[in-house]
């Protein structure tokens, strides 16, 4: 004797094909979520142990190389960033000598932006 059907399976059958297919994208979409929610907890979790663990499985000369290395890298940018403001107050102190002092050559002054140009541009008579 087959079995009866359900009330969900007749219900099922009787869905139009776009039914069927908002069907299958709300389930794709529960699906997805779910997925990523597992992935975001793995990914989590494997980035806090690697924050966690780095610093504390390092050995002591290691962990010193390590320091050592972040200091200079931090006075060189330090360096770098106090030469920089040094050339453009350089520039800026030139553009003022080039005319003399004058008032209006603290007002004309035009920072350099990835141009090589200090202050006005001179104008030819010629």
């Amino acid at each position: 004797m087959p079995r009866e059907r359900t009330r969900s399976a007749i219900k099922k059958s009787k869905r139009n094909q776009e039914q069927k297919d908002e069907a299958r994208r709300h389930s794709l979409q529960y699906a997805s979520k779910i997925y990523r929610r597992r992935n975001k907890e793995k990914i989590n979790a494997r980035a806090r142990e690697r924050a966690a663990g780095k610093p504390l499985s390092l050995s002591e000369e290691e962990r010193e190389a390590r320091s050592a290395s972040r200091k200079e890298a931090a006075h060189r940018y330090y360096l770098k960033d106090e030469i920089l403001s040094k050339m453009s107050q350089k520039r800026f102190e030139a553009h003022v000598e080039k005319n003399n002092g004058a008032d209006w050559a603290w007002f004309t002054y035009n920072c350099r932006r990835g141009k090589r140009r200090v202050g006005v541009e001179e104008i030819s008579d010629s």
